[in-house]
């Protein structure tokens, strides 16, 4: 487009789901907005940020959303005017609700859209895999719905499935913060045959339930003994949350991507009680919190350059 024009909405994302480590993912309905402009004169690009983060992450060149914009258009050999970056983003940082993978996902695509180059879902996966390690964020954020993402040999590849009518997801996010490498690193390196088996298993039915439409198979699916027994520790009251969740109606709960916010799937009919009880059982051991009510994101990324043509990441599109 080489046009200093575009805007990119991006939604947040629950990832792993239980026992599907680094494969499964969910978009969610809580979205980083990004509009880019170009500016007369010379001088720095001009960084706005509104909403999560805005007190705290840099407004300069180091910030990663701005960084990763400026990287794409480079490779494009496109070398923008002087613009104003303006974000609001809605996702809470370092709450397991894939807040890097948008700003990533919202940087590259912005510089793609501005460098002339169309969309490219599978490019941005492998960027997005390159940059995170893994991609069960980035996978949903791309497109939407309910993500499978996956390595065939040396190449990284995904599928999307609807998620079951009805069903919504019910946040609860804590007011501490957990870093994703802090979380890792509670992970061992080996883990019992039996609990092998187990997390294959439970990530199979997870699947069937989504894909068959039976969404009363996911408590029994999103059971993981992987790698939420090791973070546990990290998130005080994670157990009597999720209990909390299922006693009051939830289809099932677990940790959102590495914690520490715990997602619900739920029925619409008993999210407010989904809700209250996770605040409560939060607030019964000293937690603060706060329950986010959100549709699954159906569409992933949204790019609109200035033409008003908006390009949804899907197969078409690609």
């Amino acid at each position: 487009m080489r046009s200093g024009h575009v805007h990119v909405k991006v939604p947040a994302s629950a990832a792993n789901l239980g026992p599907g480590f680094d494969c499964l993912g969910l978009a969610l309905s809580l979205y980083l907005e990004l509009t880019v402009e170009p500016l007369d004169g010379q001088g720095p690009h001009e960084l706005v940020l509104e909403g999560e983060g805005a007190g705290t992450l840099p407004r300069d060149e180091s910030n990663l959303l701005l960084k990763t914009l400026l990287e794409a258009c480079t490779e494009h050999g496109f070398v923008p005017p002087r613009l104003r970056v303006k974000v609001v983003n809605a996702i809470p940082l370092r709450r397991g609700l894939g807040s890097s993978a948008a700003a990533f996902v919202a940087g590259r695509a912005a510089g793609h859209a501005l460098g002339g180059a169309p969309l490219d879902r599978d490019g941005l996966l492998e960027e997005g895999l390159q940059y995170e390690g893994h991609a069960d964020n980035v996978a949903p954020s791309l497109m939407g719905g309910f993500t499978v993402v996956y390595r065939y040999g040396d190449d990284i590849a995904w599928e999307r499935l609807e998620p079951p009518p009805g069903v919504v997801a019910v946040v609860a996010v804590p007011a501490f913060e957990l870093s994703t490498k802090r979380s890792r690193a509670a992970l061992p390196d080996m883990v019992s045959r039996e609990d092998a088996v187990h997390a294959l298993s439970h990530t199979a039915l997870a699947v069937a339930a989504v894909a068959t439409g039976h969404p009363e198979l996911l408590g029994r699916a999103m059971e993981d003994r992987l790698h939420e027994p090791y973070r546990a520790p990290l998130v005080p009251g994670f157990e009597a949350v999720r209990h909390a969740a299922t006693a009051a109606g939830a289809l099932g709960a677990s940790l959102s991507g590495a914690g520490p916010s715990v997602v619900a799937l739920s029925l619409r009919s008993a999210t407010s009680d989904v809700a209250a009880a996770m605040t409560q059982a939060w607030k019964d051991v000293g937690v603060d919190s706060r329950a986010l009510i959100l549709d699954i994101e159906p569409k992933g990324l949204l790019v609109e350059p200035q033409d008003g043509i908006a390009q949804s990441m899907d197969r078409e599109s690609a």
